[in-house]
């Protein structure tokens, strides 16, 4: 029954790290998202290291960081060369651990981040977003010394992302499920076995720390042996920390089940009716309704993105037809009282462009 276990066990450690890994390069293809950001466009006669300077001169005032990117596809993965303000990359470390490196996947293409300060960037008449690394009042003011000169919107709240973490505890949780159901049985399979090992004289507590030491070690070489491998082809070490927290929790409750086996009733463990496996059928019919409720949950949010592609592709005649039309953005001007307080004028704007 272990040998049964542990191979499975093995497949199912292997594709939790593997979809947690994935998760890891969604979240870096938006990882601008939580940051507030404004648009700046270089003018007719204006000199891009001029705009530079002013955006590096604003930004000082201000005590703001800000950073723009530029992605480029180049054949097997995407190229991201981010640019910005000094010490922008300091907290892009810090706070989403993205490094100057390149990102593997499996699936879903790979992912090559680099840095760059401001100064270096090329065609500043192509890029119009920029992020903001700051307060809300100091993200406004340094947009209200830039706007009569380069236009653009007032900077708009990001949002925070909290799928890549939701996602690690919950594929986790869904590996524990399955372990401990593994684990139970592997519990009801030994009764009748240890009552006999017990009558020849062998402790209780040399069979459970047998049990308990067996499988951490071998749940322990799973994981860096899958660590090892994977690591070669995709961004294992995504979320790691949060990994080993939902491994050592399996762990202990992996531990906790084989202390059921201090207490072992004669009658129930010789008996092919007992309640213990009555209780493993409720269990395996519990496990499936929850195993149901995810994969309904997970095809429900498919299929709305489903419609909102097709939504969005039924748009395809329209722009096909005005690909060669240019486009113009109709808003009020953001203006900044007496108190030094700014107005971005979104709602007069949105009445304007309705």
């Amino acid at each position: 029954m272990k040998g049964i276990k542990y191979i499975i066990c093995f497949f199912v450690f292997c594709f939790a790290m593997v979809i947690v890994a994935e998760s890891q390069i969604f979240r870096l293809d938006q990882f601008h998202s939580p940051y507030r950001y404004t648009s700046l466009y270089l003018q007719y006669g204006q000199d891009e290291k001029e705009m530079v300077q002013d955006i590096l001169r604003a930004a000082d005032r201000n005590n703001v960081k800000v950073f723009t990117y530029i992605k480029t596809p180049t054949g097997n993965y995407d190229s991201i060369k981010l640019y910005g303000t000094p010490n922008y990359q300091q907290h892009l470390k810090f706070e989403l651990s993205i490094y100057d490196k390149h990102y593997k996947s499996l699936f879903v293409g790979d992912i090559h981040f680099s840095f760059h300060s401001l100064e270096e960037i090329q065609g500043f008449k192509d890029v119009h977003d920029f992020y903001i690394i700051g307060g809300k009042d100091e993200a406004d003011q340094f947009k209200s010394e830039l706007i009569n000169t380069y236009a653009g919107n007032f900077p708009r709240e990001g949002y925070q992302n909290r799928d890549a973490q939701f996602t690690v505890f919950a594929i986790w949780g869904l590996v524990a499920g399955i372990v401990l159901l593994l684990t139970y049985y592997d519990v009801l399979r030994q009764r009748k076995e240890n009552l006999i090992r017990i009558s020849m004289g062998e402790r209780v507590s040399t069979i459970l720390i047998k049990n308990i030491v067996s499988d951490t070690l071998v749940f322990a070489l799973m994981f860096s042996i899958i660590f090892i491998g994977l690591n070669r082809l995709t961004s294992i070490t995504h979320q790691f920390t949060e990994s080993l927290l939902c491994i050592a929790v399996l762990l202990f409750l992996n531990g906790s089940v084989y202390l059921s086996l201090r207490t072992t009733h004669i009658k129930q463990a010789f008996s092919n009716t007992s309640s213990n496996t009555r209780r493993l059928l409720t269990l395996n019919y519990v496990f499936k309704a929850f195993t149901v409720i995810v994969t309904i949950a997970i095809i429900s949010s498919n299929l709305v993105m489903i419609h909102d592609s097709y939504q969005l592709y039924k748009q395809k005649p329209f722009f096909e037809k005005h690909a060669q039309f240019s486009y113009i953005y109709i808003q009020y001007r953001p203006y900044v009282d007496q108190n030094g307080t700014a107005h971005a004028m979104f709602e007069e704007s949105e009445l304007l462009q309705s």
